[in-house]
C-alpha cells in the first residue's frame, strides 16, 4: 500500500515548497529574472549533489535528485501561471503525458536503470535528458503533474481548517477513484487477461507480468498494448498511477494539518527541523 507514495509525496511537497519560495502566489513579469535564477540555481546544487551520490555508491536506493532538479527547471514557466491554470495542467499533464510517452517510448532508446552519474552528461547528453524527462525512473515530464498541483496548492490558505478539509475529502476521492477505475478496466474489462496474453510482445513473462501489476515498474510501463495505460501500480507513470497518488498525497497533507491544529507545541521540534 505505501511502495510509490513516498516518492509522489516527496515531488508534490517540492511544488509546495516552490510556492512558498516564490511568495505564494502567481509570479509577475516583471520578476521573472529573479525567479528563474533562484529556481537554476536549485536545481543546479540539488544536481551537483545527485550526481555525486549517483557517482560514489552505485548501491544506493535510487537517488532521485537528479530527475528533482529538471523538475526545478521545468517549474520555472509553471510559476508565472494562475493557481486555477496550475490545477488544470496539473490534471491535463496526468492524463496526457502518459498517453504521449507510451506513444514515442518504442522509438527512444531504454532507461539504463542505473543512478544517474556526471559521467553521462560527457559521453552521452542526448540519452541523458531522454532517460531524465521520459523514460527513467522518476521521468520528468510526467512527474510535472505533481510540481504543479503541489505548487496550486501551495497558494491555498493552508492555515485555514476547511482547506485542510477539502484537501483530505477531494485527496481521498481521487485516490479511491483512481484505484477503482484501474479495477475495473483490469479486472471487469479484461485488461489484465489482455496483459497476459500480450505478454511475450512485450518481452516479459507471466510472473514478470503479475510483479508488475503488484509492485509496480521502474518509472516506466512496457509498450506493448495499451491496456498498461490501466494499472495503478507503483511506479508506472500511467494516468491512474499518476492520479491515484496525487490524490493520496494531498490527503496525507489535508490530515497532517488537521491533526497540527490539536498537537500544538508539541510539533515545535519538527516545525524547527522542517524549517
Amino acid at each position: 500500500m505505501a511502495a510509490g507514495q513516498s516518492a509522489a509525496t516527496f515531488a508534490l511537497l517540492a511544488g509546495i515548497g516552490i510556492a512558498f519560495m516564490t511568495g505564494r502566489r502567481r509570479v509577475q513579469p516583471g520578476e521573472w529574472k529573479a525567479t528563474a535564477a533562484s529556481l537554476a540555481a536549485r536545481a543546479g546544487v540539488i544536481a551537483a549533489v545527485g550526481f555525486f551520490l549517483g557517482w560514489t555508491d552505485a548501491s544506493l536506493a535510487t537517488v532521485i535528485l537528479v530527475y528533482y532538479a529538471v523538475l526545478f527547471l521545468l517549474a520555472i514557466p509553471a510559476v508565472f501561471l494562475s493557481t486555477r491554470v496550475l490545477f488544470v495542467a496539473g490534471a491535463v499533464i496526468a492524463v496526457v503525458v502518459p498517453v504521449l510517452s507510451h506513444l514515442v517510448r518504442p522509438a527512444l532508446p531504454e532507461a539504463s536503470g542505473d543512478n544517474i552519474a556526471i559521467g553521462q552528461v560527457f559521453t552521452d547528453p542526448v540519452g541523458l535528458l531522454i532517460e531524465l524527462t521520459v523514460t527513467g525512473l522518476y521521468p520528468a515530464l510526467p512527474w510535472m503533474a505533481y510540481i504543479c498541483i503541489g505548487i496550486a496548492i501551495g497558494r491555498l490558505r493552508l492555515s485555514e481548517h476547511r482547506v485542510a478539509v477539502r484537501l483530505l475529502a477531494a485527496g481521498s476521492a481521487a485516490a479511491v477513484g483512481a484505484w477503482a477505475m484501474s479495477t475495473l478496466l483490469l479486472k471487469a474489462l479484461g485488461g489484465e487477461s489482455q496483459l497476459y496474453a500480450t505478454a511475450a510482445q512485450s518481452g516479459l513473462s507471466e510472473s514478470e507480468v503479475r510483479d508488475l501489476l503488484v509492485f509496480g515498474s521502474g518509472g516506466t510501463t512496457p509498450t506493448g498494448t495499451w491496456w498498461w495505460l490501466a494499472t495503478a501500480a507503483p511506479h508506472t507513470s500511467t494516468p491512474l498511477d499518476l492520479i491515484h497518488t496525487i490524490g493520496v498525497s494531498a490527503a496525507l497533507l489535508g490530515g497532517m494539518l488537521l491533526l497540527a491544529r490539536p498537537a500544538g507545541k508539541y510539533l515545535l521540534p519538527i516545525a524547527a527541523a522542517g524549517a
